[in-house]
Order: structure tokens, then sequence, then C-alpha cells
């Protein structure tokens, strides 16, 4: 991983993403790409009062987001001052999904990471609205950091998956690379709703093949809710980062995260989330 796009709406939770990011990738060198985007809805009648007579609404909110962009990457500069990181400010008009899909295509990003943001949806609050769009919308691994939550030492890592159709060797090559580097101790959890003997050693061997040459523990988990499981293994076992892919054929985020109307579970992440896509491999 060398390119890393870190969207921000100067938010306490984007900062806070930021700064988990920067502690991350501590004696590596990257690019940090740091996104602000702006919508013309968002606009409110108080820009147009302080805008200069000269100048449009746009030039005047471009530049006022431009120099907290600045503000911002000089702080980081100093406060990394001897790791290898270089900071690009990229501001934007235009909806959050499409801002980030041109900045990929540009510059060629391998890891997004972002915080969780407010909402008024009950069934979005655990990520909040613009978390939820990148997930459903951007093809690149996305990292969230929930509020508050702080970096330390990644000792123990979580690959949940629901069957081994649902993930790639070229989507988990990611997490092998996150794994190479902080040599975490690995647990793969397989959350089978149907049992059957043969399906359960099927993705066992599938997953020895994508996680070869590193140790991990493989356990199943039958027929128990899949919030209850992580919820119960991220605490047991004291993870520090949770790693699945987007099921892309089901109804991934409402299933997963949000739980179902029936079981009236659902998914408050409590450590980063990794989340992947698969990739022709």
């Amino acid at each position: 991983m060398k390119n890393i796009l870190l969207p921000t709406d100067f938010s306490e939770n984007s900062l806070n993403a930021i700064e988990y990011a920067l502690e991350f990738f501590k004696g590596n060198s990257c690019n940090f790409y740091i996104l602000n985007v702006q919508k013309s809805s968002d606009f409110l009648s108080a820009d147009l009062v302080t805008a200069a007579p000269e100048a449009s609404i746009y030039e005047t909110i471009a530049n006022d987001n431009k120099k907290q962009l600045k503000k911002l990457i000089k702080k980081y500069k100093l406060q990394f001052l001897h790791e290898a990181y270089t900071f690009k400010p990229i501001f934007d008009f235009d909806n959050l999904v499409n801002a980030i899909n041109e900045t990929l295509a540009s510059h060629k990003i391998d890891l997004i990471i972002m915080g969780t943001n407010g909402t008024t949806n009950a069934r979005e609050i655990v990520f909040g609205s613009n978390t939820i769009r990148v997930i459903r919308n951007i093809q690149c691994p996305v990292l969230i950091i929930p509020e508050k939550f702080k970096f330390s030492k990644i000792e123990n890592i979580l690959f949940s998956t629901f069957r081994s159709e649902d993930f790639s060797s070229a989507g988990i090559s990611i997490l092998k690379e996150i794994i190479a580097r902080h040599e975490p101790k690995v647990n793969v959890v397989e959350l089978n709703n149907n049992p059957i003997t043969t399906s359960v050693k099927k993705d066992n061997a599938r997953i020895k093949r994508l996680f070869k040459d590193i140790n991990y523990k493989f356990s199943v988990v039958n027929r128990i809710p899949a919030a209850m499981v992580i919820s119960t293994v991220v605490q047991l076992l004291h993870i520090d980062l949770h790693a699945m892919f987007l099921d892309e054929k089901e109804s991934f985020l409402e299933r997963f995260i949000f739980g179902s109307e029936r079981t009236k579970m659902s998914y408050g992440s409590s450590v980063p989330l990794l989340i992947l896509h698969k990739l022709n491999s």
C-alpha cells in the first residue's frame, strides 16, 4: 500500500480517522490524499452573506476549504516530521462517490480510510450515510474507523466470511499485506447458516490456499446470528481489526451490519472494519 485516500469534512470523526491512518502507517513510505468534497446543495445562506462582492459563492467556499486543507497538512507534516509521508490536498465540488471515483482513477489509490458520520436515519446510524454510500458504490478497500477509536498495536485480526465464494485472492491481498506488516494473530470465522460438512471442508480448504504461509486459527459457527458472533469474538479475543468481504449477491449491509427485522440485531463495529471487494484473481 502506497497511496491512501483520506476523505474529510473536517468533522471530529473524519479527523480522528486521519490520525488513525497516520499512526497505522508509521515506518512506511506513503502518499496521503486528503479529500474534501463540497456539494452545491450544502451551501448555507451564511455563505452567501459572507461572500465577497467580487467573488462567486463557489470561489469563496473553495478558498475556505482549501485553506483548511492546507492548515491540516501543515499540522500533520509537523506532527509526523520523521515519517516518509507526503500529503496532497484535493478539493472538489461534486458528490462524495463521484469525487472518490475520480481520485481513485487519477492516483491509483490502494486504500480508503474514513470515519463514521452521523445521520438521522436509524438504520444507518452505525456508520452514517456517507460511509454507507462509499461502501456500496466504491470498488476499493475501505477501512472504517469507529468514533473516537485511537490507534493501538495490531495484535489480533478477525476475518469473517459467510462462504468461500465471497472472496478472492486478489481481493484479499491488502489484508495479507496488513498481516505481513503488523504480524498479528489471525482468527478466521466461518459463519455457517446451513451447516453441511462438505461445504465447511471446502471453505476451509479455500481459506488455506488464500492464507498460505500465514498462521491462523479457523473456526466455524453454525446458526447463530452474525452480529452476536462477531461482537463476542471481538470482545473475547481482543480484536484490533475486523475484515470482511462485501457480499454483492445478497443484501450484505442489511443482513450483516444492520441485521434483520427477524433478529432485531445490528452490528455496531467497536473496532476498525476493513471492507474488501471481490476482484478478479
